[in-house]
């Protein structure tokens, strides 16, 4: 076998156009010749500026790795390493006519570890008996099934049983081995891991040893509660400021809901989740859940992917990966129009414009896709909205899209430039202080809170007031939900509508109201008896504040 210094080189060679060594080395031919971009878009900073082959790219990455921090690891151990790191992201490239012979095949090409191990099994069989060494080939075919399943398992994806196979080989050959496993373990997950990210890695250096050493120990009894599973899943968002502990108890002291998702987590590894929906909120996670789980066939279900959600979810604006917020609003509103409850119970209301898809990713229902399908018109008007952003075109489109959709108008301006709007807002704090230091009394009220530096200045103005912001936009109460955690605000928010601030807050129970940089947009996209641009609404606004406002009040 080639030194591993020697197979940087053949990835070098056929990147400077040096095909002729594609016909002798397969793993690389199958690299190399690839249409499909399979990769985890979660590390992507731009898909414009993604690699021609990320995933060539991905494991000359992995390869540099083994090369600079193991040279001292003995020859044998690292062409095991080399070997597997070659062969486990094959099933995620390979030429269209490769593709549909594996699909033929047999191959799981959607559940990556799994189809490129199939691959890798299929390929040895062309080598001649007499120089297989199959005790060694039997060993790479189990990591190459097993691979990437530690860093799977620590963000929660996948279940601690999907590594009994390696478990077992290791406790079956333990008298016979010749090589330290939990050696090679923790080197080849170092390379994996830190192929995908040095930050990541530093992170869960620690625990992958620990994991590594129960695997070569043999121990199975290591299985993430639901609770945990969860905590993992959902790391994302509470590193962006949710709450989550809260919201586990709140919504799983539902005896029936925290069941149903006891049965579906028990049985199913679930793929790309955070990936996908680390943007939605918590309520809105386990409603997809609930969707899924009164589609699927539980019987048979072992793999859940939300690969195609990923993929969908995502699109360049402006140079940069960004979160396709058309598509997302759209999921929002059907979401939100699907009480729980109703959920739970299989009570789901059909919605014209936006449907849950599962894809069948095989003929037996054991590993299915996730992804929301829109309404030919709805995609439609979704396209247009993109390619209007290029132009004057933009703010007429996005009223289109908010009638189509029945959106309130007043979110208008976040839509697409969500987090510029917020900063807008927040960089007129000098303008904001004048407003705080009129602010009186220990009851105040903040309508329209958008970013939060009204609340901010508020705080820091009246320490010992009683400080509530409150929006009608589900997405900013969210963010600043999260900023209250994430930086411990002492203010709270609530979603409330400021033209019946009367159904939130008691009667003449507050000191100060404040409206700031809020009553243009009521007046602008809020329809008020029929019709936008309507005055009445500014005057429906003030009547409500008064009805809340102590005499005297501000």
């Amino acid at each position: 076998m080639a030194d591993l210094l020697s197979s940087l080189k053949l990835i070098a060679k056929a990147k400077a156009g040096n095909t002729d060594i594609l016909h002798e080395h397969k793993w690389l031919s199958y690299l190399y010749r690839t249409d499909e971009k399979n990769v985890n878009l979660e590390q992507v900073e731009s898909l414009e500026n993604l690699e021609p082959n990320p995933v060539l790219h991905y494991v000359e990455k992995t390869l540099a790795i083994l090369d600079r921090c193991y040279a001292d690891l003995p020859a044998s151990e690292k062409e095991i390493i080399e070997e597997v790191l070659r062969w486990s992201e094959v099933a995620k490239c390979g030429s269209a006519q490769k593709r549909e012979e594996w699909r033929r095949r047999g191959f799981q090409l959607r559940i990556h570890n799994i189809g490129s191990a199939r691959i890798y099994a299929h390929e040895q069989m062309a080598v001649p008996f007499g120089q297989r060494h199959l005790q060694k080939e039997d060993l790479i075919y189990t990591l190459i099934l097993t691979h990437g399943l530690v860093g799977q398992f620590i963000r929660g994806e996948v279940r601690y049983r999907q590594l009994y196979p390696l478990i077992d080989w290791i406790q079956s050959h333990r008298s016979s081995l010749k090589w330290d496993i939990k050696r090679i373990l923790l080197a080849l997950n170092h390379c994996i891991i830190e192929g995908v990210s040095p930050a990541i890695w530093e992170k869960v250096r620690a625990e992958t040893s620990q994991i590594t050493s129960w695997i070569a120990a043999g121990e199975k009894s290591r299985e993430h509660s639901l609770k945990e599973r969860l905590r993992r899943l959902r790391e994302c968002s509470i590193q962006k400021g949710e709450d989550f502990e809260a919201l586990y108890t709140k919504w799983f002291s539902n005896r029936e809901l925290a069941s149903m998702f006891h049965l579906l987590f028990q049985k199913t590894d679930i793929w790309y989740v955070e990936s996908a929906l680390q943007d939605f909120s918590f309520e809105e996670f386990l409603k997809i859940f609930l969707l899924v789980y009164q589609k699927t066939n539980l019987l048979t279900v072992e793999q859940i992917s939300f690969e195609p959600l990923m993929k969908d979810i995502y699109y360049d604006y402006k140079g940069k990966k960004s979160v396709n917020l058309y598509k997302k609003r759209i999921i929002e509103a059907y979401l939100k129009a699907c009480p729980l409850a109703g959920l739970i119970s299989g009570d789901t209301q059909p919605n014209e414009h936006v449907t849950l898809e599962l894809i069948p990713f095989d003929s037996l229902g054991s590993t299915t896709g996730v992804n929301f399908t829109f309404s030919k018109p709805g995609e439609k008007l979704i396209a247009f909205c993109q390619e209007a952003e290029k132009s004057p075109l933009y703010e007429r489109s996005i009223l289109l899209l908010y009638d189509f959709f029945g959106f309130r108008k007043d979110a208008f301006d976040r839509l697409q430039n969500e987090q510029h709007y917020l900063a807008d807002m927040n960089n007129a704090e000098d303008h904001k202080k004048i407003i705080a230091d009129f602010a009186k009394g220990t009851v105040m009220i903040d309508v329209g809170a958008g970013g939060g530096i009204m609340l901010d200045l508020l705080s820091e103005k009246h320490p010992d007031a009683d400080i509530t912001g409150i929006d009608i936009s589900t997405n900013v109460i969210q963010e600043l939900e999260r900023k209250k955690v994430r930086e411990r605000k002492s203010w709270k928010v609530k979603q409330a509508d400021a033209l019946k601030l009367s159904s939130y807050f008691e009667l003449e129970s507050a000191d100060t109201i404040i409206f700031s940089s809020i009553l243009h947009e009521m007046y602008s996209y809020i329809p008020f008896h029929g019709r936008t641009y309507n005055p009445d609404v500014v005057k429906a606004a003030l009547k409500s504040a008064f009805a809340v406002l102590k005499p005297g009040g501000a």
